[in-house]
């Protein structure tokens, strides 16, 4: 497993975005959760994504759990981040 602090740097709630990371996020077998402030999002569905309150800059953790964790962490953290 690995946890990582990640800041925000994609408006994350815009449809293509959130189709972007859930689509990048399912090509892992690795579960990828998000955490930010008291909501628990998994990052491979749509609908939980849209159903967070996010926002630009906001810190979040995202915990990785699976065979391929390290390779899920690096793409998503990049996707995040940049």
């Amino acid at each position: 497993m690995i946890s990582k602090k990640a800041v925000i740097r994609q408006d994350i709630l815009t449809p293509d975005f959130v189709v972007e990371i859930a689509k990048k996020c399912s090509s892992f077998h690795s579960t990828i959760t998000m955490y930010a402030r008291d909501q628990t999002v998994n990052l491979k569905s749509i609908v939980n994504i849209f159903g967070t309150e996010l926002n630009k800059d906001e810190e979040v953790e995202l915990v990785f759990s699976g065979n391929d964790e390290e390779q899920a962490c690096e793409a998503i953290l990049q996707l995040l981040e940049n």
